[in-house]
């Protein structure tokens, strides 16, 4: 066959069939794609070229199907981090309620047993205590040793 008769029958093929698909894509109710499951969309779309409109079609139908599926496990984790948020709240407020009443006692015996800081001395009280400390060590009891 001769080359030129070749690509003139290659060409007429390719219009006839974009024709076909054109015409088919015309009386296509674009309805139909959600209600077709995964396997029946799979199916149609295989039919057709890729350049065809009923293939763009097809590959926006996944997209939509795929968004709808994010969509859906997203909302989920959204409420889940919620309801996980909600839950830590409460129970870090019921601990903590648990453990100001054990602390409650323990901090009042703490402040009633710690002394009350003194005022600063005069620098004659220093005084009179160094005095009376240094005598208190010159006057140390004779330690009287077993026989």
């Amino acid at each position: 066959m001769d080359v030129e008769a070749r690509r003139f029958i290659d060409d007429y093929m390719k219009k006839a069939s974009k024709e076909h698909f054109r015409h088919e894509f015309s009386k296509f109710d674009c309805s139909t794609l959600p209600k077709m499951s995964d396997k029946e969309l799979a199916e149609w779309q295989a039919k057709h070229p890729t350049n065809s409109p009923q293939y763009v079609i097809a590959l926006q139908e996944w997209n939509r199907r795929a968004t709808a599926r994010q969509t859906k496990w997203m909302k989920f984790s959204a409420i889940l981090a919620s309801v996980t948020t909600i839950t830590g709240i409460i129970i870090g407020t019921i601990l903590q309620e648990y453990r100001e009443r054990d602390r409650k006692p323990q901090a009042i015996e703490v402040i009633c047993k710690t002394p009350i800081a003194p005022t600063a001395p005069n620098p004659e009280e220093i005084k009179t205590q160094k005095k009376t400390e240094s005598q208190q060590t010159r006057r140390q009891p004779d330690v009287e040793t077993k026989q």
